[in-house]
Order: C-alpha cells, then structure tokens, then sequence
C-alpha cells in the first residue's frame, strides 16, 4: 500500500467518525428535549404507543418532515416543520369530545383539516368512528397518509375512510353529528 491509500482512507474514516460523532450528539440531544417535554415514563409511552406501532406495521406516522421538503417560495416562510400528533394525545382529544357529546359520537363524521399522515384517522378508527375524512393540501403528506392507511387496510375496509387533497371548489363540511 503507498502513503496515499493510506491517508486517503484516513481521510475517509475521519470523515465518517466526524458525521457520525454528530448524528449521536444531534440525537442525544433530541433525547434530552424528549425527556424534557414527556418525562420518563411520557417517553416510554411515546417510543411504546407510536414509534412501535409504525415499526410494528411498516407505517410511516411519527417521523417529522422538514418544511423545506414540504413547501416552495413565500409558502416556505409561512410554515413550521411537520411534526404529528400523538396517539395519546389523539385518544385524550376522542375522550373529551365523547365526554362532551356522549357515546354516540361514533355516529359523528372527524374532520382532520391538515391530515399529515393519517394519525387522526386511524385514532379515530381506533376509536370507533364510523365517519372520518381527512384533508391533506400537501401532496408528499398525501401520498405518505394514503399509503399509511392502504397499509393499515383502514381504506380498504371502511368505506367512510377517505384520504383526499382539496378541490377547494367542491368541498362542502358534513353535518356535526
């Protein structure tokens, strides 16, 4: 071997421990601000409850995008990152609407305005609701939802599951219950 193949792969492995050196420290801290935000047994229940579940079935409903991968232009400033909802949060959300409007709210149809992935609707099939839609204006999240609940077999098998982008000029809201 001469010195330059040598100091090249030294390069080369300097390089690497250097990027991975960083994505540990990025990840240790996104660690700390998760044990801020949820405490211990907040973040257990997050990695139990949502990061499981999308490993569990091949999902993709807790990563966060980045704006810049979501929005152009003017849109761009305008926006924040797309982080989703928890299904903690989502089921404590279905609890007190069920707890203001009774057991019937089965029968009510969800709206999720800004569906993301898919994570309210599939909480609300979780939680029994016959009638759930969801409105997605960006199309990389649209395609992300749809896949999600084709996956989950939640469009196949609930004809009151819908996943659509907007045509702003047909839309019309269903009744509240």
């Amino acid at each position: 071997m001469d010195a330059a193949m040598i100091s090249f792969s030294h390069l080369q492995t300097m390089r690497l421990l250097t990027r991975t050196t960083k994505r540990l420290l990025y990840s240790l801290d996104v660690f700390r601000l998760l044990i801020r935000k949820y405490g211990v047994f907040g973040l257990y229940t997050l990695i139990k409850d949502d990061v499981l579940f999308d490993y569990r079935y091949g999902v993709d409903t807790y990563s966060s995008i980045d704006k810049e991968d979501l929005f152009t232009g003017e849109r761009l400033a305008l926006q924040n990152r797309y982080f989703p909802s928890t299904f903690g949060l989502i089921d404590l959300a279905i609890e007190e609407a069920r707890n203001i409007l009774g057991e019937d709210i089965r029968h009510c149809h969800l709206l999720d305005y800004g569906l993301g992935k898919g994570k309210v609707l599939i909480g609300a099939v979780k939680n029994g609701f016959e009638v759930a839609r969801g409105v997605e204006y960006t199309a990389l999240l649209h395609r992300v939802a749809v896949r999600n609940l084709e996956k989950l077999k939640i469009l196949r098998n609930a004809k009151s599951i819908q996943a659509r982008i907007p045509i702003f000029a047909d839309m019309h809201l269903p009744s509240a219950c």
